[in-house]
């Protein structure tokens, strides 16, 4: 049923993104019994070849590259038919409705928990994973509302716009990281986010690739910069975190992440006829289609589902059978795989009527002076909040509960909702359409 002018390339790049982060977190958990308590430890920090995996399985580039194509597209066709703040409601309303679901969630279930006398180390340990999303939310979060502005740009100034900012993301880099100078590079959470987020907006307005030489020379060009940065330092090799160094490349975000993001996009170019193709495929299509549609919720509940096949493992007497990175551990991968996915279907399937695609009312709301504020500082405070429940994590605070966090998303999601209208929408929206997101 999908239209033929639909790019169904952008909607598999955004699926096997959001399934590769999965599959990346997943590997990543090292279970452990000590004094028979089940702990565990992040595999980069125990196992050597484990960063450079990171350089295929860190995609969050290509989701804000693909992102920025689909919200592009998004604003441009409705974009005479409501205002700003309408379509930001509706854009956001999906993102913010499910991530409330999951907080209320884990909440009650750690209040619970602790009801039952849980061992706080343990219980700690659990919400502080269950929280590691939310970091990515809250950027994307504060990017999105920028999309009529920089669909704007582009149209004035073409692939300058993305270009620009992941120039000043490099300077700022240099400052930080080379010069020494305390804090500027936390600016890079703007330079390069918006950036790689223009990156897809400029690929939808045309202005990328522009000329056949152009996304070879990004994945080419990217890969040996990436390779030389690393090689000749002081950046590591984890694209994600890496402890105990110095420099970090994805907090700030460094210009190696700079690297790897243009050499992504140098390949998503490369290949997007060939995936179009794959995607007329009626069963391919069938695969991407509902990992579209629930993909908010794979993403938040994937690590929760993790913590839950921990305990599951646990009892069963897995993790007590071999040490991590041993053979025998690798070899019960699979089994562990399988017990997440399991697991995880279950949560999707009793959280996915909260991500429901909102169809934004044309023409409401009006965007008064007083509705834009309400709205700014909705998006402030919903991602100030997410920052501190990934920060402090889940579990911190008062009695165990992480007040100050959920006041600031809980408040700044009310705003956006009365801001944009997007409770009003939410109300109108016609049950049964599931229209691609």
């Amino acid at each position: 049923m999908t239209g033929v002018e639909r790019v169904r390339a952008v909607d598999a790049y955004r699926a096997y993104a959001i399934l590769t982060v999965i599959a990346g977190h997943w590997l990543a958990f090292a279970l452990s019994v000590q004094d028979g308590r089940l702990t565990g430890r992040n595999l980069l920090e125990i196992w050597p070849p484990a960063p450079w995996l990171t350089w295929l399985f860190q995609v969050m580039p290509v989701f804000f590259l693909v992102g920025g194509y689909a919200n592009a597209a998004s604003w441009t066709n409705r974009r005479g038919t409501l205002t700003p703040l309408g379509w930001i409601g509706a854009r956001l309303w999906r993102l913010l409705l499910p991530t409330a679901v999951l907080l209320v969630t884990v909440t009650a279930a750690a209040m619970l928990a602790r009801t039952l006398g849980m061992d706080e180390g343990m219980l700690g340990l659990a919400l502080a994973i269950a929280g590691l999303p939310l970091w990515f939310l809250a950027v994307y979060v504060a990017v999105v509302p920028l999309t009529p502005l920089l669909a704007a740009g582009q149209r004035r100034w073409g692939a300058r716009v993305p270009l620009a900012l992941l120039a000043s993301a490099v300077v700022v880099d240099v400052l930080f990281v080379h010069l020494g100078v305390p804090l500027v590079g936390y600016l890079n959470f703007a330079f390069f986010w918006i950036g790689v987020y223009c990156l897809g907006i400029a690929w939808r307005g045309g202005a990328l690739p522009g000329r056949a030489w152009v996304p070879g020379a990004l994945a080419i060009g990217g890969f040996v910069a990436l390779v030389l940065l690393v090689v000749l330092g002081p950046y590591p090799v984890s694209m994600l975190g890496a402890a105990g160094e110095r420099v970090q490349n994805n907090g700030p975000p460094s210009a190696a992440l700079v690297a790897l993001a243009l050499t992504q996009t140098g390949i998503v170019l490369l290949l997007r006829e060939r995936v179009e193709r794959w995607c007329a495929v009626p069963a391919v299509w069938r695969v991407v289609v509902p990992a579209n549609l629930v993909a908010m919720s794979l993403y938040l509940w994937h690590m929760v589902a993790g913590v839950l096949a921990s305990v599951v493992v646990w009892q069963v007497g897995l993790v007590a059978a071999a040490a991590p990175t041993t053979p025998v551990w690798w070899l019960w991968r699979p089994l562990w795989y399988a017990t997440c996915a399991t697991i995880l279907a279950v949560l999707v399937l009793l959280v996915r009527r909260f991500e429901r695609p909102v169809q934004a009312l044309p023409g409401t709301p009006a965007s008064s002076p007083r509705r834009v504020a309400a709205a700014v500082a909705g998006v402030l405070g919903a991602c100030s909040g997410m920052v501190q429940l990934t920060v402090a994590g889940l579990g911190a605070g008062p009695a165990g509960l992480p007040l100050l966090g959920l006041a600031g998303f809980g408040l700044g999601a009310a705003l956006l909702a009365w801001s944009t209208g997007a409770l009003r929408a939410a109300a109108r929206a016609a049950p049964a359409s599931r229209p691609l997101p």
